[in-house]
């Protein structure tokens, strides 16, 4: 179907006649393909081209333009170069290849070897790296798996290409992401991003804001990594990629990290079927780290963690962390392995305007339990709502206390706890009340929830105005 849509593709081009930044319309349904050799082997006859199609040069990062003359002849147009890549040529050139079906772009076809091999290890001098991945910073001592994903990303973000990729990669550096750029698509297809070395980096990264005005401009931006695993050292990340809003993640696995996926002002992102394993912090929703963030200007509010996975080794920090977020959900997910300080981490911050947290239908099964408890729970006026969930060893289910002003935890639907060595489930550390309906297993007698307690003393609640630290349980009159 003909498409009746046009999008303004907003491309930085150096043009070698004037330097000047210009705007080239291009029809939503214009192709794009990679060529790796000198223009001047361009080929200018053959059906395989149609009018407005682009082709990204890898040898000389620049931009063309097809041109037809005939059914069978095209000119090639050149409209500018990738000014995030830099410009500049030379090398060798062989016969001219055009790779892609015009859809996407690969590190492959930046040259990626799929192994842990440096410039210097393949016999490739500084010249031909300038030559071929000009600008962005690589040396002989680089990757290059990390030098090809980097172009990729540079030409995607140009662009709006997707990236297509697949088997082992091998990286030493971060795989940087420019803050200008909104719009990043990674179809991973289970592909795997291996780090070299113990340096501490984020394999996807964005660099931090300058201040908060230049993150709300950087919030624009949604990205989509698909299937992208990732395996690390104890002080690297996997995904630090800053501000934006409606990001999604989906069945990425991380390995061995300190951090698996670290959101700061990641507004409203999906987290899927992703696996964090070995990781001393799976997923964390937190807030902006930079001058003039605050907790009430750069959260993650309305992230949700749907059908994720924790598996500890030894004693992790935290499977999932939420800080100064409102709005988030932790929703069938699963929270395994050794052991683990806490479960979920929830700290509001004292922020006035985080009100409300969710988990519903999640698992905690490590087998050394929990050092603290389960959830973990600081909030300044506000709602907790837990459901649904079960847990097999010894533990403590909740720990939950107030910053400021009440604090409600409706704890509902717990189908199976174990309570701790000491015999508790629920640690109040103050300004909670706790409304207890239709749970099971240690939860289902009324006349045993006073046992279940420690930390600051509750009472059941009797009565309108009873105050707080109560409890209110609702279940079943054969309970009572």
């Amino acid at each position: 179907m003909k498409q009746k849509k046009y999008l303004l593709i907003i491309l930085t081009l150096a043009f070698a006649t004037d330097a000047l930044a210009q705007t080239q319309k291009v029809k939503a349904r214009s192709r794009y393909f990679t060529a790796t050799q000198s223009m001047s082997n361009a080929p200018t006859f053959g059906s395989k081209f149609v009018e407005g199609d682009i082709l990204i040069n890898l040898f000389d990062s620049s931009f063309y333009t097809c041109q037809k003359t005939g059914t069978f002849t095209q000119n090639w147009n050149k409209i500018g170069t990738l000014g995030s890549t830099g410009g500049g040529g030379g090398g060798n050139t062989y016969n001219y290849n055009i790779s892609g079906n015009g859809l996407y772009i690969s590190p492959d076809s930046c040259g990626a070897v799929h192994a842990a091999t440096t410039f210097a290890a393949a016999g490739k001098n500084q010249t031909y790296i300038d030559s071929i991945y000009p600008g962005i910073g690589a040396t002989t001592t680089d990757m290059i798996d990390w030098a090809a994903w980097q172009k990729a990303i540079n030409i995607a973000s140009a662009t709006g290409l997707p990236v297509w990729c697949y088997g082992n990669y091998y990286v030493n550096k971060p795989i940087t992401i420019a803050k200008t750029a909104l719009n990043i698509v990674v179809y991973g297809n289970n592909c795997l991003i291996s780090t070299t070395n113990s340096n501490r980096f984020s394999v996807f990264y964005r660099p931090t804001p300058t201040d908060n005005t230049e993150a709300n401009t950087m919030v624009e931006a949604k990205y989509v990594f698909r299937n992208v695993n990732i395996s690390g050292g104890p002080s690297q990340c996997g995904f630090d990629v800053g501000p934006g809003y409606g990001q999604w993640f989906e069945g990425c696995h991380l390995t061995g990290l300190a951090k698996g996926i670290w959101l700061k002002f990641g507004l409203n992102t999906m987290v899927q079927n992703c696996y964090a394993l070995a990781c001393d912090s799976g997923f964390i929703a937190d807030y902006g780290n930079w001058p003039g963030a605050s907790t009430s200007n750069s959260q993650s509010n309305h992230t949700k963690f749907y059908g994720c996975q924790i598996h500890t080794s030894d004693t992790a920090a935290v499977g999932f962390g939420v800080y100064a977020a409102s709005g988030v959900q932790i929703n069938s997910c699963i929270i395994e392995g050794d052991g683990i300080i806490n479960g979920i981490d929830f700290d509001g911050k004292n922020a006035t305007v985080v009100k409300d947290f969710t988990v519903t239908g999640t698992h905690f099964e490590c087998a050394s339990g929990a050092t603290n408890a389960f959830i973990k729970l600081r909030m300044r006026e506000g709602i907790a709502t837990i459901n649904t969930v079960f847990g097999q060893y010894p533990a403590l289910l909740l720990d939950a206390g107030s910053q400021s002003g009440d604090v409600f935890v409706h704890l509902e639907k717990v189908v199976g706890w174990v309570a701790n060595g000491s015999g508790k489930a629920i640690n109040n550390a103050g300004g909670v009340n706790y409304i207890l309906e239709n749970n099971a297993s240690i939860l289902i007698d009324k006349a045993g929830i006073p046992a279940l307690f420690t930390g600051t003393a509750v009472s059941e609640c009797t009565s309108a105005g009873c105050g707080l630290n109560k409890w209110f349980w609702k279940g079943l009159p054969s309970f009572q």
